[in-house]
């Protein structure tokens, strides 16, 4: 089964000019979902909101995927509305969304589905610009031939958007990339690209905190800041082959199952994983809260 037969004509609603705030846009959908499958629009209304409440992305300024769970539906359903104007939506605005209603213990055709939205969106930005109706999108979406039966793979959860450290780097200049893109966690590279290590917040404070304090048992003594002082010293001169730790323990292919992952971060207790290709070249980073966001709360 694909994506885009999941997508009828009486499905979607196109540059809407009637809806102007995010509660008419639930009722509107659920209204929708209602007649054309015969279900309980408050019960459909009120699984919207209560996912709605939890917190919503929004990409590029435009679109979301709003979706929600019913007790006791064992279907997956799809529908589209394109409002004229932009409204208010979660923390932003948006004027394109994608509808989701799956049953409460989902499915691996509802995540496919997510997942693959999420990658229309993401990889015809400007053909989405354009359309001018109902029938050009279903025919983008026909060309994107998702297909839900296949299992959700790490590369359709990863974050493609990643910095990675090189061995000659100083800290320094690592711990300004970090500070300005907020990150935790970057993967470390040789001259091909390829995965040799990673380096996090943790092994950085190895160069404020020497191997032999953790010989004691009470630092109670250290009541000053001279550990970070010493640490703002040397940061200009710590090289990240330093410090970083080497290893291939935190990579996962990015043909990998999504069930595999979640094996290798609980076993590993792993919060980041650095996603390679077949050879082992870094193509993303995978995180515990994509898997929240993505998997365990999509």
């Amino acid at each position: 089964m694909k994506l885009s037969s999941l997508i009828h004509e009486e499905l979607i609603l196109w540059n809407d000019e009637k809806i102007s705030n995010d509660k008419e846009l639930f009722e509107k959908a659920s209204q929708m979902a209602a007649e054309q499958f015969h279900l309980n629009k408050d019960e459909i209304y009120s699984s919207f909101i209560k996912r709605y409440e939890l917190g919503h992305d929004i990409f590029d300024g435009q679109y979301a995927i709003p979706h929600g769970r019913l007790d006791n539906f064992n279907d997956l359903i799809i529908l589209i509305i394109k409002t004229r104007k932009t409204i208010r939506f979660a923390q932003g605005e948006a004027d394109f969304f994608f509808f989701l209603m799956t049953s409460n213990t989902g499915s691996n055709a509802y995540l496919k589905a997510l997942a693959g939205i999420v990658k229309i969106i993401k990889g015809n930005k400007e053909k989405l610009k354009n359309l001018k109706s109902a029938d050009e999108l279903q025919d983008l979406i026909k060309a994107s031939n998702i297909k839900l039966e296949e299992p959700l793979t790490v590369s359709e959860i990863m974050s493609k958007d990643i910095f990675t450290a090189r061995p000659e780097q100083t800290v320094s200049h690592i711990l300004n990339i970090m500070k300005a893109k907020n990150l935790k966690y970057m993967p470390v590279v040789n001259e091909k690209d390829e995965y040799i290590g990673k380096l996090d917040l943790l092994d950085v404070l190895d160069i404020a905190y020497p191997s032999y304090l953790f010989l004691m048992n009470n630092l109670s003594f250290l009541n000053n800041l001279r550990s970070f002082e010493d640490f703002i010293e040397k940061e200009n001169d710590v090289l990240v082959k330093d410090v970083f730790k080497a290893g291939h323990k935190r990579v996962i292919r990015y043909d990998a199952s999504i069930v595999e992952l979640g094996f290798v971060m609980k076993k590993e207790h792993m919060h980041y994983v650095t996603v390679v290709d077949e050879n082992d070249k870094v193509i993303g980073i995978v995180s515990m809260r994509d898997v929240l966001n993505k998997i365990i709360r999509a």
